[in-house]
């Protein structure tokens, strides 16, 4: 009420056009940034949700990029265990894993600071974009599935082999890492088959 009635003053008085037209700017401006903090300050859990994401995020690069480091260290030392296809694919896929979550890690930098959740980046793509972005996506992600089994059973024959030249911490965390990963995704999948198993059930006690 009291905005609408200093807007009237102004308004009344004989002022300049130009000066009016600033001070509503000034008035509308703040009563923006009032609705943004207000929208904002209303989610902080999913801030804090946002920042931990953002934070395991640069935390799974480190250990692929100390992954990729254990590898070139195999292949400079001419280590004789190394000569495998599966160290080859996991070199060869950390190339392209690392660029990539550079990208997401920036990106989610870029939408935290901005205060935009993961659909407002899509403003940027046309429809064909996020298409082609999607498929490329979900291709990706089966390569990375293959790398995690890839990955286990690389590092167990190198240890099964009692390889020497091999043996690193960081060849320790990417194996921790990897079967947390396999772990995480089958607890996920096994999920999703007792929730349709559950709404199966649920579907013809109902149609009963």
């Amino acid at each position: 009420m009291k905005k609408n009635s200093m807007r009237k003053k102004f308004q009344s008085n004989k002022l300049p056009k130009k000066e009016i037209s600033d001070v509503l700017k000034i008035l509308s401006d703040a009563d923006n940034k009032k609705n943004i903090n207000k929208e904002y300050n209303k989610n902080p859990i999913t801030d804090i949700l946002f920042s931990i994401i953002i934070v395991i995020h640069i935390v799974i690069l480190m250990i692929n990029i100390n992954a990729s480091m254990w590898i070139n260290k195999l292949e400079k030392i001419k280590c004789a265990c190394r000569d495998s296809y599966m160290r080859s694919y996991i070199k060869y896929f950390l190339y392209i894993l690392i660029p990539i979550s550079i990208f997401n890690i920036v990106m989610n930098l870029y939408l935290y600071f901005n205060n935009m959740d993961a659909s407002g980046i899509n403003k940027y793509f046309s429809k064909t974009t996020l298409l082609v972005l999607n498929i490329v996506n979900v291709i990706f992600v089966l390569y990375a599935l293959i790398n995690i089994v890839i990955a286990i059973i690389f590092i167990n024959k190198l240890k099964e082999l009692n390889c020497e030249c091999s043996e690193d911490i960081r060849r320790e965390v990417y194996w921790i890492y990897n079967i947390v990963m396999a772990s995480l995704i089958c607890i996920m999948f096994s999920i999703i088959i007792l929730s349709f198993i559950f709404n199966g059930i649920m579907y013809v006690m109902s149609s009963k």
